[in-house]
């Protein structure tokens, strides 16, 4: 009784602490894929600003934790298979004991042997698949927590495509009673923000550090939706078209120094 608690007490500690690590594991696989993709398609920019080494290193730091992680797990994993062994072997050593004082025939003391053996390979491989189970059932938790998230409007919108032209050097910028803010439930980083920008003209906005300057260049991108208002560009309302159409339009220089 005591070596089969002992046996449960292990089990439960090993797929609580792999369940973590796997999950774990899980979260940080998605930021590699990310990286990997991010630094394809904009492989361009990257050598244009000679930033190869800058964002090399920053994917090397997430395959490193990644790594680290998996190092982890499967350290666990031979932690677990190290104590199964030991419980098994005290298991048969006591077995061995117990049909040598009790003085029972050899068939039967063998018969306690092989059967001690074949508990000790049962609790361990019920321990291994029922792991198994929960860390698959990671894989459904992260389906459930990407189901959760909002998902950006469509890139194009047949019906709602702008001109070809579009934006000409002829239209300006109307930002119309705008407020936007981060999440529906923070508060408003710009609040009722009205504003004409002429064409051809040449604008500087000053503010303090979190007023807001940044946030206004994002809306311009539908980084940040706008929550009341409009920002009208050459005639078109951008919240009405898509983020395609919006995107490949529009350039905006980052005000973070790459490092070279």
């Amino acid at each position: 009784m005591a070596i089969g608690a002992l046996y449960v007490n292990l089990g439960y500690t090993y797929i609580e602490t792999s369940r973590d690590i796997q999950r774990m594991l899980s979260s940080s696989k998605s930021p590699i894929f990310s990286a990997l993709a991010e630094n394809v398609a904009g492989i361009t920019t990257i050598r244009a600003f000679s930033s190869e080494q800058h964002f090399q290193s920053r994917f090397f730091g997430k395959v490193d934790a990644y790594r680290k992680l998996d190092w982890y797990y499967w350290m666990c994993n031979r932690w677990c298979n190290l104590c199964f062994d030991l419980l098994g072997g005290v298991a048969v050593f006591f077995t061995i004991i117990l049909a040598l004082v009790s003085g029972v025939g050899p068939g039967f003391a063998a018969l306690a042997i092989v059967s001690a053996q074949s508990f000790f390979f049962s609790m361990y491989w019920f321990v291994r698949w029922a792991t198994q189970l929960e860390i698959e059932l990671n894989a459904v938790e992260r389906v459930n927590e990407l189901l959760d998230i909002d998902q950006e409007p469509p890139g194009i919108i047949e019906t709602r495509r702008p001109p070809a032209v579009w934006p000409s050097g002829t239209g300006g910028l109307d930002i119309e009673d705008l407020v936007l803010r981060y999440a529906p439930d923070l508060p408003a980083v710009i609040k009722g923000l009205s504003v004409s920008f002429q064409p051809r003209e040449k604008i500087g906005i000053v503010g303090r550090t979190g007023s807001g300057k940044t946030t206004l260049a994002m809306s311009l991108l539908r980084f940040v939706d706008p929550s009341r208002g409009r920002i009208i560009l050459d005639g078109v309302d951008i919240t009405e078209i898509g983020l395609t159409d919006l995107r490949s339009r529009i350039a905006v220089i980052p005000q973070v120094r790459h490092p070279a």
